[in-house]
């Protein structure tokens, strides 16, 4: 019989699938569905907006639940995925006549094909978190959370950004692409991932 920590990893690794699949059909919905198709406003406007921000946060609980914290291994493990599927995807970027620098900046800020950047994302996110992880979680919390309204104002809300405000954004998007990383959108994810794992018995009802 599996103990109860193993239970819950279990869930989880279903969570994951279910979430994979409904990125999938948010996808499939953006490029053959009318905007204006219910499923179309169900899905990819609403279900799976939840999808990476419930991975940033699953990645973690289970890193931050780990014992020892081992971020090398971590690193690593992410790290090689990420060339992997960066070499599978070469042939396109090829094809597309990238410009080689313009290869090494994808690379490092912002995915070395558009939909590979979680990966890059998430391993900033978790080092970011594991370095500041004995700050006080109130002002960590305070910290990320403005890092992600930053990212939000780059990005969704724009338009109503102060010209300053988008002026600097045009600035740092020459050199980082995007906010669409994981110090600014990750970070405050997988901050609420480690607050779980920190406090897992009392979210669980073992409070005793």
């Amino acid at each position: 019989m599996c103990k109860s920590k193993t239970k819950y990893f279990c869930s989880i690794d279903i969570l994951k699938f279910l979430l994979s699949y409904l990125i999938c059909i948010r996808h499939f919905l953006q490029a053959f569905s009318s905007p204006n198709n219910i499923f179309y406003m169900l899905i990819t406007n609403t279900l799976s907006t939840l999808g990476v921000p419930l991975f940033f946060i699953i990645s973690g609980f289970v890193f931050f639940r780990s014992t020892p914290l081992d971020i090398k291994k971590y690193f690593l493990r992410i790290f090689i995925l990420y060339c992997l599927w960066s070499v599978i995807y070469l042939p396109l970027n090829l094809f597309s006549h990238i410009p080689f620098l313009k290869l090494c900046q994808n690379f490092l800020f912002s995915g070395f094909y558009y939909h590979l950047w979680y990966l890059p994302s998430v391993i900033f996110a978790i080092f970011f978190i594991y370095l500041l992880r004995n700050i006080s979680v109130k002002y960590l919390l305070i910290v990320t959370f403005f890092l992600f309204l930053f990212a939000l104002f780059s990005d969704s809300y724009s338009h109503i950004s102060p010209l300053w405000l988008n002026k600097f954004y045009d600035s740092y998007n020459k050199i980082f692409i995007t906010t669409r990383n994981g110090l600014f959108l990750g970070s405050i994810f997988v901050l609420i991932g480690k607050i779980f794992a920190d406090n897992v018995d009392y979210f669980m009802g073992n409070r005793g």
